[in-house]
């Protein structure tokens, strides 16, 4: 038995070391000197150069992944003072959260040499083991020794710099609160927005919103708890700051302890946040205009303006008008966002962006937009003509600026939402509004002031082309909500909203080009939109697909009665695993798939490394996860699927009757 296990291990390490080299990532150990000397203390750093789409994880993966390890060889008398990390960055995938390393990963250890070293030359060896994930994940191993002279060294710079940039440690304390923490240290100067990465798994939500407080001169970071949070006495981890771009400014290494001292009361109202609330909203909201979604809509009164379209009091009623329409929506954002936060409903900017009807809606409403910015029809006057604008009242183009404007985020935006989801309701709609009146103040300046107006572009045939230009960020947009909706209701409702954009685009056509009464565009047009509506209905929720624990002699009992068998071996740390269970998997076409066809489905779990599973993905030739196998009906080789998968790729595999 023992020297089975010893064979499995050398086939894992082989496995692993060729995986290695297949997916070029290379490793190689540094020293901070090229010589040690006597009783002195040394930094040994193992360096991982990673291909694009590749990364690695830090000490505390995160919602998926597994740390990295790394264990060193040292000669006798040497000490091993631990392990240093870089900060990690957020590493996010639909839902889910990591933390880890792109393109160049280090991992540091502190070595002591002993009083008195013989000889005149040291070797020390390091091994790191890490999960490496790209479009797989695959677990591997790296190997590496440097040697060292006995004496005073000259540092390596290209160690020293990166070990110069780790986060010294800095002094913290928490406060526990029903739901969460609230996590206080010095406040750097310039920092906006901050990021807690926890070392501990289980305490602190990893995609939930950290919101900075800031008062004399300390750092407020509200958390939120993990929903498997147990108790604890520290919390320690790298505390990040950021400034308002974005930008890392400062990195703390923090084992924050329960406070003594009373924090302040946030829930109190305090004028200076709330200026700088309304400023940063303002701001953000002004901002919003150049975001690719809802440019082109502001475009569309800009054009009317260029041309010198209607008076000089039409152009103010109907900068009043399109403010009023953004504002009223923006007000009537913030009073839905209150009264889900007062029936306990977590959300953000864009939270209706969480509801696969809304997103199939608005993808097909941005598509139509595109259609008319690229003249497949004109309704309500030529495009060409003054009343470029006019299909839609300047209220209702208010209106529609603001739902275009959902998907997107511009700077400060972060900030001003933070404060006003935390504080009352009057404060978020307040705070809302001045974001409604930024997004609002480019063509309210043009209404008003003249003079604004002639700053603009004169009008001519350039015009034309760039109005039809600006269709592609709409497209663009409702392309991406796609993808947005496949990831959230799968392959289903993915070919309900492509066949009413279908629709869509024929009707809005034949509406343009054709010459037929308004009473029949007005049919044409409500059963376009009767399509559409069908398409954003939800889908209906099925019970999903019954998979049995993997065992070899079960797999092959029902291959042997000539039954269709999938095996399905993944990871809970897997990210391509988990979006493939949460789309196409959990497809109804999916489900129906597997119980119309009587699959037997198997499922390997290689969470944690098991020696039974890991020789079965060596069996097809395969090192990592996710690897689907499909044995249709008494078929002799397996059909392979790929990893990315979608509900008809697995929906064709088990129409196969045999592989002969």
């Amino acid at each position: 038995m023992e020297r089975l296990f010893f064979y499995f291990l050398l086939f894992f390490v082989f496995t692993a070391n060729g995986a290695v080299a297949q997916s070029g990532i290379k490793g190689r150990l540094v020293a901070s000197a090229d010589a040690v000397e006597a009783g002195e203390a040394l930094t040994v750093g193992f360096r991982i150069d990673l291909p694009d789409g590749w990364h690695v994880y830090w000490k505390n993966a995160g919602d998926a992944g597994e740390p990295t390890v790394m264990t060193l060889s040292l000669p006798a008398g040497f000490e091993d003072s631990g392990r240093r990390w870089p900060t990690p960055e957020k590493i996010a995938v639909a839902s889910l959260t990591e933390y880890g390393y792109k393109n160049t990963a280090w991992f540091f250890a502190d070595v002591r040499a002993p009083g008195s070293l013989p000889g005149r030359l040291v070797e020390i060896a390091a091994k790191i083991d890490f999960l490496a994930c790209g479009a797989e994940c695959v677990p591997m191993s790296l190997s590496d020794t440097v040697l060292l002279g006995v004496g005073k060294g000259r540092p390596n710079h290209e160690i020293t710099a990166e070990i110069n940039m780790l986060s010294d440690k800095a002094d913290a304390s928490y406060q526990e609160t029903p739901d969460g923490f609230v996590l206080r240290s010095d406040l750097p100067d310039k920092a906006r927005k901050a990021y807690f990465f926890p070392e501990k798994g289980d305490t602190v939500d990893y995609s939930a919103e950290q919101r900075l407080e800031k008062r004399d001169g300390k750092a407020y970071l509200f958390l939120k708890k993990s929903e498997y949070f147990e108790k604890t006495d520290a919390l320690s981890g790298e505390l990040v700051f950021y400034d308002a771009f974005g930008k890392k400014i400062s990195a703390k290494n923090v084992a924050a302890s329960p406070s003594a001292d009373p924090f302040p009361d946030f829930n109190g109202f305090s004028a200076g946040d709330f200026l700088a609330a309304l400023f940063f909203a303002f701001s953000g909201g002004f901002l919003l205009n150049l975001m690719p979604c809802v440019f082109p809509v502001l475009s569309l009164k800009a054009f009317s303006v260029m041309k010198g379209a209607g008076s000089a009091s039409a152009r103010k009623r109907d900068a009043v008008l399109y403010t009023a329409g953004v504002l009223v929506s923006f007000a009537g954002i913030g009073l839905l966002m209150g009264a889900l936060r007062a029936a306990g409903v977590e959300m953000g900017w864009g939270f209706q962006l969480q509801y696969p009807p809304f997103v199939a809606g608005l993808s097909l409403f941005l598509f139509f937009l595109g259609l008319l910015f690229s003249d497949v029809a004109a309704i309500g006057g030529s495009w060409t003509s003054a009343g470029a604008g006019r299909f839609v009242s300047p209220f209702g183009t208010g209106v529609l600026a603001v739902v275009a404007a959902s998907p997107c985020a511009a700077p400060f935006m972060g900030v001003a939402l933070g404060y006003a989801l935390m504080n009352p309701l009057p404060v978020t709609v307040a705070v809302l509004s001045a974001m409604g009146a930024g997004l609002a103040s480019p063509f309210l300046i043009l209404g008003f002031c003249p003079a604004a107006g002639r700053l603009l572009p004169k009008p001519g045939a350039w015009l034309k082309t760039f109005r039809n230009f600006l269709a592609f960020p709409m497209y663009a947009a409702s392309a991406w909500l796609v993808w947005v909706l496949t990831a959230q209701a799968g392959e289903a409702a993915l070919a309900k909203v492509l066949t009413a954009a279908v629709v869509i685009a024929a009707a809005t056509w034949f509406c343009g080009a054709t010459a037929v009464r308004s009473r029949w565009k007005a049919v044409i047009a409500a059963a376009a939109f009767f399509v559409a509506a069908r398409a954003v209905l939800p889908v209906r929720e099925t019970r999903g697909i019954e998979w049995i624990p993997y065992d070899a002699a079960a797999v092959e009992s029902f291959r042997a009665q000539g039954n269709p068998v999938f095996l399905k071996f993944s990871a809970r740390w897997c990210l391509t695993c988990l979006v493939n269970d949460k789309t196409a998997f959990a497809d109804a076409k999916t489900v129906k798939a597997f119980e119309d066809n009587a699959v037997a489905a198997f499922y390997g779990d290689w969470t944690n490394r098991d020696p039974v599973i890991g020789a079965a993905i060596g069996s097809f030739g395969r090192n990592g996860v996710p690897l689907y196998v499909y044995y249709p009906p008494k078929a002799e080789e397996p059909v392979i699927l790929p990893q990315l998968l979608t509900a008809g790729k697995i929906i064709s595999a088990l129409s196969r009757r045999s592989t002969e």
